[in-house]
C-alpha cells in the first residue's frame, strides 16, 4: 500500500489553520453548527419512528449507540412522496466546520432534489471536524481516531435508517460532498464501493491512499474542483482525475474556470444531478461510458435559465455551457437563436445573466445559448494554440447541441460578445461566415487581420464600445473598413462609456438590429441601413463581468 506523504507541509498546514479558523466559510453552506445532544436519561438504543414531512428539509435525530448519545441530522423527501415509488436517494457530506443542517441549505440542492425527484438525508458526521473516517494528516491532527471511526459509522447509520424508513431506490443511492465532506466521499465510497450508484467529491481534501480508488473503478464519479481554490490546491484533483483515466473509470471531471473552494458547490450541482441521472448501480441508466456524448438530454424548461453539460470528446470533459428557452416555446415553431460569448476572466453562466439579456430573449421570443469557451480564457479561436482551439470548438459543439435539440430558424443565428468574447465574435463570425445573420461585438478585443473583414462583407454587424474604453480606437478603425467595405453595418459609441456598462445598457438596441436582419447568401445586395453611425451613444466601466 503506497501512502503519498505531504509536500511543503508548512504551507498546508497553514492553510488548514485558516480552515480551522474561518469555520463555516470552507463550506458552501449556511445555517447553524449541529452539535451532538448530551447523554439522554435511560435512552433506549431504538426509537419510534418519526413522522416525515414532505416538500421541507426536516432536523431529525436518532439514537447513536456507539457514541451513547442522541445524534441529529437533516432530510429533504421531495413534495408528492408515495411510499409505493422507489425514490433515488442523495448522501450529503458537510466540509469541515460545517453540519448535517447546513450542508442542506446549500444553494439550490433542495430545489434540484425536488425537480429531480430526490431524497437527500445529511448527516452530522458526528461532529463538525470528524472527517467520516478518512485518514489523511490533517484528520489527526484535529480529531482522535474514535472520533474518525464514529464520523464513518454515524453516515452509515443514517443511511440505514432512511433506507429503512422510506421507499429507496436500492440501485439509486448516490454519495455527494464538499471539502472535508468531499474527502469523506472518496473514503466511504471506496471503503463500501457495492453500495453506491455515484459519487460526488467538490474541492475534496482527498484520502491519503489514491490506491483505493481501483476498489471503486466500476462507480462513476463526477469530481468538481475549482482552479482558483487556495484552500484545496486544483492540483490534487488533477491528480485523482489522471488516476480515474488510466483505470477507465466512467467519469467527469469539471474544473470551473476562476472558482474558488465554495462557490463550486451552488454552481455545479445541476451538473451533478444530470450525472446522476443517467446512472445507477450495476451500469448506466443509458451508457457505460463517457467517452461518448449521451444522447438524452435534460428536457427544455422554458422562462428560466438552465445549466447544461456535454461530453467534449476533444478535450476529454464534462463541459458546462447555460440556455435560455422563452417562456411559452412550441416546438413547431422556429426561433431565433443569439449565441453569447463572454469575456476574459468570466463565464457562461455570468455571460447569461447581464442585465436585461434574457429578459430582453423573453421579450422578442429568443432562444439564447452561452458557452463557455472551454475556460475563461480561451480566445475562442482569436488567438493560437491548443486551447484556443478548444474554446473555438466548444462554441461549435454547443451551437450544434442547441440546434439539434431546438426547433431554430436557421436563417436568424446571431452572435453576440462582450470583450474578449466581442473578439470571439469577429474571429469565429469571419471564420463561419455562412452560419450567421448578423454579428454584435461589443468593446471588442479584436483579432490581429482586419482583412479578414472581406469574407463578412455580407454580413450586417453592430459595434458598441464606449467612448472611454481604452479598446475604442480599435474598435473606430474596424468601423472605418467596414465603411469602406460598404457593409450594412451600425456604430454605438457610448458618450462617457467605459468597458462594462454599455454591453447591457445597448443590448436593447442589439436586439432590434438582429431583429432586422435575416441571413442572406454571400455576395448577395444589402437592402438599407448601411453605414449607420451613431457617436452620441455610450459602453461600459471596469466592473466584475469579464474584460479583455
Amino acid at each position: 500500500m503506497n501512502h503519498y506523504p505531504l509536500k511543503n507541509s508548512n504551507a498546508w498546514l497553514g492553510i488548514f489553520a485558516l480552515i480551522l479558523i474561518s469555520g463555516g466559510l470552507l463550506v458552501a453552506q449556511e445555517g447553524a453548527k449541529a452539535k451532538p445532544d448530551e447523554k439522554p436519561q435511560a435512552r433506549k438504543e431504538s426509537e419510534p419512528i418519526q413522522k416525515y414531512t414532505s416538500g421541507r428539509a426536516q432536523s431529525r435525530t436518532y439514537f447513536f449507540k456507539e457514541a451513547d448519545r442522541k445524534m441529529g441530522y437533516s432530510i429533504y423527501v421531495p413534495k408528492g412522496y408515495d411510499k409505493k415509488n422507489s425514490y433515488p436517494l442523495m448522501v450529503a457530506l458537510h466540509g469541515l466546520g460545517g453540519s448535517g443542517h447546513g450542508m442542506m441549505r446549500s444553494r439550490g440542492l433542495t430545489q434540484l432534489a425536488q425537480q429531480h425527484g430526490y431524497i437527500v438525508v445529511a448527516p452530522m458526521g458526528y461532529s463538525e471536524r470528524g472527517w467520516y473516517g478518512a485518514d489523511n494528516p490533517f484528520a489527526r491532527l484535529m480529531t482522535s481516531r474514535r472520533d474518525l471511526e464514529l464520523s464513518e459509522k454515524d453516515v452509515m447509520n443514517v443511511l440505514s435508517i432512511t433506507r429503512k424508513d422510506l421507499s429507496v431506490d436500492a440501485k439509486r443511492i448516490y454519495l455527494m460532498g464538499h471539502s472535508m465532506g468531499g474527502g469523506g466521499t472518496w473514503h466511504i465510497g471506496m471503503k463500501y464501493p457495492d453500495i453506491w450508484a455515484g459519487l460526488a467529491p467538490i474541492a475534496p481534501a482527498a484520502p491519503r491512499n489514491i490506491n483505493d480508488l481501483s476498489k471503486a473503478k466500476h462507480i462513476p464519479v463526477i469530481l468538481v474542483q475549482g482552479d482558483r481554490d487556495r484552500l484545496v490546491p486544483v492540483s490534487g484533483a488533477r491528480r485523482w482525475t489522471a488516476r480515474m483515466k488510466d483505470l477507465k473509470m466512467d467519469y467527469s471531471y469539471i474544473e470551473v474556470a476562476g472558482g474558488g473552494h465554495s462557490d463550486v458547490v451552488g454552481k455545479m450541482m445541476p451538473q451533478i444531478f444530470e450525472f446522476f441521472n443517467k446512472r445507477e448501480k450495476g451500469g448506466d441508466k443509458e451508457t457505460k461510458k463517457t467517452s461518448k456524448p449521451n444522447p438524452k438530454t435534460p428536457a427544455p424548461t422554458p422562462g428560466r435559465i438552465q445549466s447544461r453539460t456535454y461530453f467534449f470528446k476533444e478535450a476529454d470533459k464534462e463541459m458546462p455551457f447555460s440556455l435560455f428557452i422563452p417562456r411559452g416555446y412550441n416546438k413547431e415553431k422556429k426561433y431565433p437563436l443569439m449565441v453569447a460569448l463572454h469575456g476574459l476572466g468570466s463565464s457562461h453562466w455570468q455571460m447569461i445573466r447581464y442585465p436585461g439579456l434574457t429578459r430582453l430573449a423573453q421579450e422578442h421570443g429568443y432562444i439564447v445559448v452561452a458557452p463557455m469557451g472551454y475556460n475563461s480564457s480561451g480566445w475562442y479561436g482569436a488567438r493560437r494554440g491548443r486551447t484556443g482551439e478548444l474554446s473555438e470548438k466548444d462554441v461549435l459543439n454547443v451551437l450544434g447541441i442547441v440546434r439539434k435539440e431546438l426547433n431554430i430558424d436557421e436563417k436568424r443565428i446571431y452572435l453576440m460578445g462582450h470583450s474578449m468574447g466581442g473578439g470571439g465574435t469577429w474571429h469565429i463570425g469571419m471564420k463561419y461566415p455562412d452560419i450567421w445573420a448578423a454579428l454584435a461585438p461589443v468593446a471588442p478585443a479584436p483579432p490581429r487581420n482586419i482583412n479578414d473583414l472581406g469574407r463578412i462583407k455580407h454580413l450586417p454587424v453592430i459595434v458598441v464600445c464606449g467612448d472611454k474604453d481604452r479598446l475604442v480606437r480599435l474598435a473606430r478603425v474596424w468601423v472605418e473598413r467596414m465603411k469602406t467595405l460598404k457593409m450594412d453595418h451600425e456604430y454605438i459609441e457610448v458618450k462617457g462609456g467605459g468597458h462594462i456598462r454599455p454591453a447591457y445598457e445597448k443590448l436593447p438596441e442589439i436586439y432590434n438590429f438582429f431583429n432586422k436582419h435575416t441571413r442572406k447568401p454571400a455576395g448577395k445586395k444589402k437592402d438599407a441601413h448601411l453605414g449607420r453611425t451613431n457617436p452620441h451613444h455610450a459602453c461600459l466601466s471596469r466592473a466584475g463581468l469579464g474584460f479583455a
